[in-house]
């Protein structure tokens, strides 16, 4: 039997319900920015490239990003003695308390390969490859303990945990470490440009900064596939890279040092062989597709003994995703819910719900459409025009929740330009 309106609707109400009694679990702020990352994945999703894009390029931001980011670097230039300094660090940290700053730049390029057909599938391949850069900047309160010290320095010192440091208020953690018995003259030879960055906390009671960065690119061929009406997918081989660092920083640390973030000297780049599969089927005028993305395959290179592991890993992304086309008067709309699920967050995390609404000509090559979606945390507004070669998209992301896991979730704004031919 064939479903009625009325049942994908009924599906429609139980998916917005369950949206609004979901609670994310994700204060850690890699944790926290995969889930971030794997919602801005799923507008990409929505607007995805066909075969004949040759460039996109897209942006996430918080308003005020620039802002906060330049305000802690000038920290360390406040006037007075130290006693100065830490203080303003820690009236700066106090003024963000609970907050969350994020930015996310992404760039894709496409080459589109001829189509051809064997035994009944259409074999319709492009070369993809690009690359983004993720920053993401938590400000919270959490216990400091000693064995907490590694969060506190780049990532190639992680033995210091077990060096039995107990640092005393506003003390060079790393000229500690060097002056420990649990360090030879190779290792202090290493920590040496490291010194006078890194500090314990005068107040452990005062907020830290959680900074992370990404970045990763990524290069291979991506092979669309169709059989009959009814059958669609998607194989994608590639090579994926990923590096990343993730820090604590303390008021003591953004009083003496200006810089937010001190990349490390060793990096933990990762490159991998993996695949993403997707498999769909449409019928009459319903979609769904269910996919796997960044499924591992093997390691080609990594820096662990030097730079350690990611902290993002390389753990796969699942999607499940459906969808309803109909026509109202002169207007193309389209209801649409899934969800998405990686290691890092819990399964209502990742629902969606949303509908768009558009007008088109010329073969869907002139014209406007708007989408509305709501998710665990935003409600997302996206006004896109289409102009025969170029597409231009925005979105609006606002909070429908004042708090996450202590954590106020901020507004977020995108714009993507894309061309094609």
């Amino acid at each position: 039997m064939k479903p009625s309106i009325q049942t994908y609707l009924r599906l429609l109400c139980l998916v917005l319900g369950i949206i609004f009694l979901a609670e994310a679990q994700a204060a850690d702020p890699v944790k926290r920015y995969t889930l971030l990352e794997d919602k801005f994945r799923t507008i990409e999703m929505l607007r995805a490239p066909g075969h004949d894009f040759l460039f996109d390029v897209s942006a996430w931001l918080n308003a005020d990003v620039q802002e906060v980011i330049d305000e802690a670097e000038g920290l360390s230039k406040t006037p007075g003695d130290t006693a100065a300094k830490i203080a303003a660090a820690t009236a700066f940290l106090n003024k963000y308390d609970k907050t969350e700053q994020t930015l996310r730049v992404n760039v894709d390029f496409g080459i589109p390969i001829f189509s051809f057909t064997i035994g009944g599938i259409k074999f319709i391949p492009d070369f993809r490859f690009g690359f983004n850069l993720g920053f993401h900047l938590g400000i919270e309160s959490r216990p400091l303990t000693a064995a907490d010290i590694a969060s506190l320095v780049p990532a190639e010192f992680a033995e210091i945990a077990s060096c039995g440091l107990n640092p005393a208020a506003g003390e060079d953690i790393v000229a500690l470490y060097i002056a420990a018995a649990c360090s030879d003259a190779s290792e202090e030879a290493a920590a040496t440009p490291y010194l006078n960055k890194y500090f314990w906390p005068s107040n452990a009671a005062t907020p830290s900064l959680f900074p992370y960065i990404k970045g990763e690119a990524h290069a291979g061929f991506l092979v669309n596939w169709i059989k009959g009406e009814n059958w669609f997918g998607h194989v994608n081989l590639y090579a994926l890279g990923r590096s990343d660092v993730a820090l604590r920083v303390t008021a003591d640390t953004l009083a003496r040092n200006a810089d937010t973030v001190d990349l490390p000297e060793e990096d933990n780049t990762t490159i991998n062989a993996a695949t993403d599969i997707q498999l769909g089927y449409t019928h009459n005028k319903m979609t769904a597709y269910a996919s796997i993305n960044e499924i591992k395959i093997a390691t080609v290179s990594d820096n662990i003994a030097k730079g350690g592991e990611t902290n993002y890993g390389f753990d796969p992304l699942f999607r499940l995703h459906g969808e309803y086309e109909m026509e109202l008067a002169f207007l193309d709309f389209k209801p649409f819910a899934g969800l998405h699920k990686r290691k890092a967050y819990d399964f209502t995390d990742g629902l969606y719900v949303g509908a768009e609404v558009g007008a088109f000509v010329w073969g869907d090559r002139l014209g406007l459409m708007f989408r509305g979606m709501l998710d665990t945390e935003h409600i997302t507004f996206t006004p896109r025009a289409k102009l025969w070669f170029a597409q231009l998209e925005y979105s609006l992301k606002v909070p429908v929740k004042g708090e996450i896991d202590g954590v106020k979730p901020s507004s977020l704004h995108s714009l993507d330009f894309r061309l094609f031919f």
